[in-house]
């Protein structure tokens, strides 16, 4: 079997010759990164490492990374990337832990000289033969992690659902993280298949700095866009293209702001990229995931159903991988409302809860319309502990507002004997998202 790979890395260079990344204003034409790519490709094979071989890479937003991954495709290995945004001892943004022959070595790659360093390391081996091109190792938004494995027929489905976006030679302004599945996608396949170039930020709000190359196109998770009106940029976003990564994090005040814009809101799945899409532009309501377009969706018993050829369905776990077929319809947990082809997110099925007469709740709605009602901008969060007893979290500027609150929560909460804690810190993720698990498990301890 042909390495499918090889002839679109090439195209880095041969079908753009004037492209190039753009790293915090430094610029890296694509040319000299298809040379960095040759040469570190010639160093892996000279380690033997050959097609189907398991390659641990550490995701980080860089050169090095970028140079890395794409000299694993190139070769024909298989790139397994772990998010852990970490330098090692040696302070080398990369490093490469590879698994060849039941022998673990890893390899450090210093960008300028092309160093290797070996030295002993337990890692954990993949035993079995994958069809996947890569895997990428994700917490999503539950905070459990997960391996998923992408394969080249996924890439190139999602590519051709994608073409309608013409590209041509604007550039896309990239605000999304590698370790997060849309961004690498977006800044890492789109770049072989279109001409277009990539710029990347530290700082998304950089972008507004960069007079000399105008955004045109800039995809990014809701809280990137709340700031953008935090900085008073409305105006900006009427001439960009782009779309919001998660739907379900989509809030009143976003939905507002976005509707009629040139934006496209769509699903935040891990396993299906094509989210961003399945939106018409300017269309936002709070919590809308998108249309039916790209994958197939289904609703049973308010679950939300996916299947389709661009959902990444091959997986590594406890060191093995386990294939499902594309045919099957996936469980995402996520539960959802449908009107008129159109799916609006109400919570996780794993968050809900049952209380004694029999009602079903699913905290996250609820909290939803209790901000709405008490007007407040700090989080609340909602969960039944291991007794039983309904555990309500506010934040502990609010404590003077503990009267309201109960008067405001529903009927049959307040017949409930539920209990408020107010905490002092919330945790979240790098997308902005509340830690739910984390928080609920550790409620105890971030009381006052």
């Amino acid at each position: 079997m042909k390495n499918p790979w090889k002839k679109y890395i090439e195209r880095l260079y041969l079908s753009d010759k004037n492209g190039y990344f753009l790293f915090d204003n430094k610029i890296f034409y694509k040319k000299d990164i298809y040379e960095k790519i040759l040469i570190f490709s010639d160093v892996l094979q000279s380690l033997h490492i050959k097609k189907g071989d398991f390659i641990y890479i550490s995701l980080t937003s860089n050169l090095p990374f970028l140079i890395s991954f794409f000299s694993c495709l190139h070769v024909g290995a298989i790139p397994i990337l772990n998010n852990e945004n970490k330098k090692n001892e040696t302070g080398l943004a990369v490093k490469l832990s590879i698994t060849h022959n039941k022998e673990d070595s890893n390899i450090l790659w210093n960008e300028d000289s092309y160093s290797i360093i070996n030295y002993n390391r337990n890692t954990n081996k993949v035993n079995n033969y994958s069809k996947s091109s890569f895997f990428i190792h994700t917490s999503g938004s539950t905070n459990k992690s997960k391996c998923i494995g992408i394969n080249y027929k996924n890439i190139k489905y999602n590519i051709k659902l994608h073409k309608f976006l013409n590209f041509k030679n604007y550039p896309l302004y990239s605000i999304l993280p590698w370790s997060h599945i849309f961004g690498l996608f977006f800044d890492l396949f789109l770049p072989l298949y279109f001409r277009i170039n990539i710029h990347r930020v530290s700082n998304p709000l950089d972008i507004f700095s960069q007079k000399k190359y105008e955004p045109f196109y800039i995809n990014g998770v809701p809280l990137f866009f709340e700031e953008i009106f935090r900085k008073n940029r409305e105006p900006f976003l009427r001439k960009v293209r782009g779309g919001v990564v998660g739907g379900a994090r989509i809030s009143s005040f976003l939905s507002k702001k976005l509707n009629g814009s040139m934006l496209r809101v769509g699903y935040g799945q891990t396993e299906a990229t094509p989210g961003i899409f399945m939106g018409k532009k300017g269309e936002f309501s709070e919590g809308f995931l998108g249309r039916d377009i790209g994958v197939q969706f289904k609703i049973k018993k308010d679950i939300l159903y996916i299947k389709g050829k661009n959902i990444f369905l091959e997986s590594i776990m406890g060191g093995k991988i386990v294939s499902h077929s594309h045919k099957r319809w996936v469980n995402t947990l996520d539960i959802c409302k449908t009107k008129k082809r159109k799916f609006y997110y109400i919570g996780r099925s794993d968050f809900s809860f049952k209380l004694k007469n029999g009602k079903m709740v699913f905290p996250e709605e609820l909290e939803s319309n209790l901000l709405e009602k008490l007007k407040f901008d700090s989080p609340l969060l909602l969960f039944e502990n291991r007794e039983g007893r309904l555990i309500l979290m506010v934040d502990k500027k609010l404590e003077n507002k503990k009267d309201l609150i109960l008067d405001t929560l529903p009927s049959y909460l307040r017949v409930e004997n539920i209990k408020i804690i107010f905490v002092s810190e919330w945790s979240k993720d790098s997308k902005g998202n509340l830690k739910r698990n984390y928080m609920v498990e550790n409620f105890g301890t971030l009381e006052g």
